[in-house]
């Protein structure tokens, strides 16, 4: 039997593959917001039950999440509502710009521990690396934070670019003991 010949990728291949990118990204952008969103649904659906503004119309929150939105997992809801509860003043201040449900529920370990404040502006503002370095300094875990070691010796380094190629153009290096 003769090896069938390999088959360069073609227009139909690149195609292909940039029409995976394009729809990873628009799914990437609008999963990250969507988990946005669900904070501020969530932040709604606490403020109904804690002010039982549901009672208007209904007997119950479980009654309420049943026929208002046909939603029947009331245990789900108040283990979120758990872990919204120790941001819920920072939430209500600053419903324009919102942290993703994730983090807020992997900090909040420390949240319970006082350290909502703190955990909540992390969550909103770092990036992922820096975000859990943060849990990690703040003892979520008992791995070292990646930015951090256990020497005492460091070096400040100083670059100076170009700012339209980039090119460093000086560069110094000092130890720090």
């Amino acid at each position: 039997m003769k090896p069938k010949p390999s088959k360069s990728p073609g227009l139909d291949s690149l195609t292909k593959q940039n029409q995976l990118l394009t729809l990873e990204t628009e799914f990437e952008h609008v999963y990250r917001k969507a988990k946005k969103h669900y904070v501020y649904a969530l932040l709604c659906l606490y403020q109904i039950n804690q002010k039982k503004l549901y009672s208007l119309d209904y007997k119950s929150f479980r009654e309420y999440l049943k026929k208002r939105w046909g939603y029947t997992g009331k245990s789900t809801v108040y283990i979120h509502f758990n872990y919204i509860e120790p941001y819920h003043t920072y939430l209500l201040a600053e419903q324009d710009e919102l942290p993703e449900f994730d983090r807020l529920k992997k900090g909040y370990p420390l949240a319970i521990q006082g350290r909502a404040e703190e955990v909540y502006h992390s969550a909103k503002t770092a990036d992922e690396e820096g975000f859990e370095n943060n849990l990690r300094e703040w003892g979520l875990n008992k791995l070292p934070a990646t930015d951090t070691c256990e020497h005492n010796d460091t070096e400040t380094i100083t670059m100076i670019k170009c700012s339209k190629c980039m090119k460093v153009l000086q560069y110094e290096k000092r130890v720090n003991n």
